[in-house]
C-alpha cells in the first residue's frame, strides 16, 4: 500500500488491550488474520498490520 493514504474516508484503528495471556492472545489471533489474508488474497507475503491499519495502539502487552 501507498504511504499516502485518503484519510477522508476515515482512519483504520487497531486498539490491542490487555497484558499477560490476555495481550499474547490478541498477538497470536492478529498473526493468523495476516496468515489467512494472504491465504484468502493470494498474497505472496504474509501481509504486515501497517499494510491495513494506519494507527496501532494499546495497553499492557499491546502498548
Amino acid at each position: 500500500m501507498s504511504d499516502e493514504r485518503n484519510v477522508s474516508h476515515g482512519l483504520n484503528v487497531l486498539v490491542l488491550e490487555g497484558g499477560g495471556a490476555r495481550g499474547l492472545s490478541l498477538l497470536i489471533i492478529l498473526d493468523e488474520m495476516m496468515k489467512r489474508m494472504q491465504h484468502e488474497m493470494k498474497l505472496e507475503r504474509v501481509p504486515s498490520v501497517p499494510d491495513y491499519f494506519d494507527v496501532v495502539a494499546g495497553t499492557g502487552t499491546g502498548a
